[in-house]
């Protein structure tokens, strides 16, 4: 089972953590902290209710890891971004999709 998690800490994130109980974090408590300590965290539950988030030590606390925006005012993007290659994408895209309809008109012309 996956839950998720809601954070606030400036804007909010959201966790996809797998969930097991008690009981199977009992049995199979080497092979979750394994995977934990690799980056996997997983939520120790009891009769549903999360009680406890498994985490490796050298992970990031909640709300400290930053992924956007780290490179704020550092790279700076073309105003024709979305055109760049424009030209040469449809002469390359244009001849392939003017061939498949070529193939298509004479396969339903035998």
């Amino acid at each position: 089972m996956l839950a998720r998690l809601e954070q606030g800490c400036g804007s909010c994130k959201r966790l996809y953590m797998k969930i097991v109980n008690m009981h199977d974090a009992k049995t199979r408590l080497s092979q979750l902290v394994e995977k934990a300590a690799k980056g996997e965290p997983f939520i120790i539950a009891k009769a549903g209710k999360p009680l406890a988030r498994v985490t490796a030590i050298d992970s990031p606390e909640p709300g400290k890891e930053r992924r956007l925006g780290f490179l704020k005012r550092q790279i700076k993007v073309p105003e024709d971004f979305d055109r760049m290659g424009e030209q040469e994408i449809s002469e390359l895209f244009g001849s392939w999709r003017e061939s498949l309809l070529e193939q298509a008109y004479s396969a339903l012309n035998r």
